[in-house]
């Protein structure tokens, strides 16, 4: 019998997330030196993927909590500029449902600007509700940009089309009347 072209077997491996499938334990029997590459690139793409699950999963754990304390609008908060000399601070409110899964989401400065792209992408597709809000430079130089992050968190929780019934908030609380939670690196969190 013919053995499969290394190209085809590469072709039907990329649908294939299990390394107990039938199909891979049949080629763990072929000693081709390309097929055994691709089996060791299969093994490391499934265990990269477990490693984002994990991770999301971890990440879930504020969430979860909340929704054990009977909250099911949680938004998260965050926002960026307050590191530039100039420029806005920008933040934005995520409304995600329960069962949303989003591999890979992390703090954007340990993202890669494609990456961003990408998560922006899926994130705006998937989304309850998101609201985005900016404070202009003047207004940061009036306030402090401490308090100007905070104006611009608030800002982008009343523009959410859906009220939230708590918030995760990255390292500061908001003059709003809803719970929160302040977590410390929380867009890491």
């Amino acid at each position: 019998m013919k053995k499969a072209a290394i190209a085809e077997i590469k072709q039907q491996l990329n649908d294939i997330n299990d390394l107990h499938d039938p199909y891979v334990l049949n080629l763990q029997t072929d000693s081709r030196k390309g097929v055994q590459q691709l089996l060791v690139q299969l093994e490391r793409r499934i265990a990269k993927k477990q490693k984002l699950v994990t991770q999301y999963q971890l990440m879930q754990h504020y969430e979860r909590q909340c929704r054990i304390d009977g909250h099911t609008l949680v938004a998260g908060i965050d926002e960026v500029g307050r590191g530039p000399l100039a420029g806005p601070v920008v933040a934005a409110a995520v409304i995600l449902a329960e069962d949303t899964v989003i591999l890979g989401l992390n703090d954007s400065k340990q993202l890669n600007e494609k990456k961003r792209g990408l998560l922006a992408g899926k994130i705006q597709k998937q989304a309850l509700a998101i609201g985005i809000a900016q404070v202009a430079p003047a207004e940061i130089d009036r306030l402090n940009i401490y308090q100007a992050s905070r104006l611009a968190m608030k800002e982008a929780v009343e523009q959410l089309q859906l009220v939230p019934q708590h918030l995760l908030i990255d390292a500061m609380q908001i003059d709003l009347d809803i719970p929160q939670e302040k977590i410390i690196k929380g867009d890491a969190k």
